[in-house]
């Protein structure tokens, strides 16, 4: 039931009826809860979709809260199976975003360093990840009018970038 719930609160907000699927997302989250366990990976898909139809409703605090919570549920275990595989560099990205967006900058430099020390971790320093990711934290602290420090990371992200075969030339 609940991920009936979950499926066509998703249907109801595609169709920009959020009246409608806010309540069944929510329900449907009690419901996993409830019958999965609060330790259970699978929430993580109902933590994620609530989320995201927060954010997409600017309900900036309680999207975070859930994005945390499913990055806290997957990522020990994700991340000592198998470095090269991040779901949960999804999560950090909306995390990001999502602080960002609610002026919370601290929050947002802090994911963004947590993710940069991941991707360095696990794909090397010379990463098109590392890249990518260098210029997402050079954004924020732009944001925080660090521009000294953001120009360092603007650098190491051109730097990794230019040098990657995989990088668009723009």
């Amino acid at each position: 039931m609940a991920e009936a719930m979950l499926n066509l609160g998703d249907v109801y907000s595609s169709q920009a009826k959020y009246a409608e699927a806010g309540p069944l997302l929510e329900r449907a989250l009690t419901m996993a809860r409830k019958h999965l366990g609060k330790n259970d990976r699978r929430l993580k898909d109902y933590l994620k979709r609530l989320a995201s139809f927060y954010a997409n409703n600017s309900q900036w605090k309680k999207a975070a809260a859930l994005d945390e919570e499913a990055l806290a549920l997957i990522f020990p275990e994700e991340y000592k199976d198998n470095k090269h595989i991040h779901k949960s560099r999804d999560l950090m990205n909306a995390l990001i975003e999502i602080y960002k967006k609610d002026g919370q900058f601290d929050k947002a430099e802090k994911m963004a360093r947590r993710k940069l020390d991941l991707e360095v971790d696990g794909y090397g320093k010379e990463s098109r990840k590392v890249g990518i990711t260098s210029c997402q934290l050079a954004e924020v602290l732009v944001l925080r009018k660090n521009d000294k420090e953001a120009a360092k990371y603007f650098e190491q992200s051109f730097s990794v970038l230019k040098n990657n075969k995989k990088s668009d030339p723009r």
